[in-house]
């Protein structure tokens, strides 16, 4: 896969409010929140956060812990992560 689809993808998985709000939410969370938790934080149905989640792990912005029946998202480079939404407030 080349560095444009790459970027493209990258940028496509971000593109959607829900993903956007469950990335605020994992970020901002002192304590690990499994996929079920998400989906009752956002209001929103677990399917569909599921959906989320997994499309952000697609790209390798979210990481993913199993702890018995439950799947716990994380972000697997906060650092960076950080720098770019920083960097996107600079470009608006």
């Amino acid at each position: 896969m080349s560095l444009n689809e790459k970027v493209y993808r990258l940028l496509k998985s971000l593109a959607n409010e829900n993903r956007l709000k469950i990335l605020q939410v994992i970020m901002t969370s002192q304590q690990p929140i499994h996929i079920e938790g998400l989906s009752r934080i956002l209001d929103k149905d677990y399917s569909a956060v599921y959906r989320d989640v997994t499309a952000l792990e697609s790209v390798g912005i979210l990481g993913i812990y199993i702890v018995g029946r439950s799947r716990v998202p994380y972000i697997r480079k906060k650092e960076e992560l950080n720098k770019l939404f920083d960097l996107i407030n600079t470009l608006l």
